[in-house]
């Protein structure tokens, strides 16, 4: 094993980026300061995962959905063990300006429809199962999971030390 490295917080970002470290090859070390992991905010019993919003097709629009293509990849190859549910997601178009947004996503982020389209009210109703009045933007290949169980699975065979709040990063010998 390589390197070790020190993450502070056993929630999605620390775990995650543990996960990420390990599979490269260093030896990550999780510093949490609760007794559990997903102990704030990351203790949400369902997520929700689906692209950052942005009208322009720019650099930063670009990783928020090669980000997104990838994590769904990702979570789909964990199966059932963090309660994956890739379901879809419908945004609601509840005004014009929100439509004109939505719309000119779609256009110039250039993605297939069976990853991102505008659909009919009618259609939204029919793919939620919801009666709704508006268009939605559906995005079929988003969807839920359970993150604390997301965290436990990244944590896998990582060295986790609970109750361990750091006071200081500092160091005299590095």
């Amino acid at each position: 094993m390589g390197h070790r490295i020190a993450i502070i917080g056993g929630g999605l970002a620390g775990t995650a980026c543990a996960y990420v470290l390990k599979n490269d090859g260093y030896a990550p070390v999780i510093f949490e300061a609760s007794d559990q992991l997903a102990a704030g905010a990351s203790g949400n019993p369902v997520g929700l995962y689906n692209p950052r919003f942005f009208a322009e097709k720019t650099p930063e629009a670009d990783f928020y959905i090669e980000a997104y293509l990838s994590v769904s990849k990702l979570f789909a190859s964990f199966g059932v063990t963090i309660d994956h549910s890739p379901h879809g997601s419908m945004h609601l178009i509840t005004t014009d300006d929100k439509y004109k947004r939505f719309a000119k996503m779609v256009e110039n982020w250039g993605l297939p429809e069976a990853e991102m389209q505008i659909v009919p009210k009618e259609d939204a109703t029919d793919i939620t199962g919801i009666p709704l009045g508006y268009d939605g933007l559906f995005l079929p290949s988003s969807g839920t999971v359970n993150p604390p169980k997301l965290c436990a699975f990244y944590a896998k065979d990582i060295d986790v030390r609970l109750n361990t709040f750091v006071k200081d990063i500092s160091c005299d010998d590095c």
